[in-house]
This record gives structure tokens, C-alpha cells and sequence, in this order.
């Protein structure tokens, strides 16, 4: 008889959709820095995320850059998703 972590064993890498991926960005953006983006001003590629926004804005989100990518590397919804920068 197979056990239930034989039939799971597929989804253990299993890797988010993009907008998961750009949800967890916009709340770790709002949480972080205070900034209301929304969903569709992010945009992922590969593992780099591109911010379409006033350049005020995304300066900000730049100069939080650290801090932002840290917060991302700690969050459980992105599961192996793993974010290198942020544009």
C-alpha cells in the first residue's frame, strides 16, 4: 500500500503563477514601504520583477530594494519561486 506523501511527492516543486508571484509582491511593497501598488504595475519575468510606475515611486521601491528582496526570500506563498531583483 503507498502512503499519501507518495502520491504528493509531484507538487514538492511545485512553483507559483505569476500573479501569486505579483500579489506577494505588491502586499510586501505596501507592508515594507507603505506604497499602494496595484496588480498590474508588476510584471515577472523569469525571476526578475519589473515595476511600471511613476519614477518617484519606483525610486522608492529601488532604495528598499534590500530590504524588499529579504522579505520576498522569507515568504511561504512563493515557495521555490525565487526573486533576484527587482526593476
Amino acid at each position: 500500500m503507498q502512503s499519501i506523501k507518495d502520491f504528493l511527492q509531484r507538487f514538492k516543486n511545485f512553483t507559483p503563477p505569476e500573479r501569486v508571484v505579483r500579489r506577494a509582491v505588491v502586499e510586501v511593497v505596501k507592508n515594507e514601504c507603505g506604497i499602494a501598488l496595484a496588480d498590474k504595475e508588476v510584471m515577472v519575468q523569469d525571476s526578475v520583477v519589473y515595476i511600471r510606475t511613476s519614477p518617484a515611486v519606483r525610486s522608492e521601491i529601488i532604495l528598499n530594494k534590500a530590504r524588499l528582496l529579504a522579505t520576498l526570500a522569507k515568504d511561504s506563498t512563493l515557495n521555490n519561486r525565487r526573486i533576484s531583483d527587482i526593476r
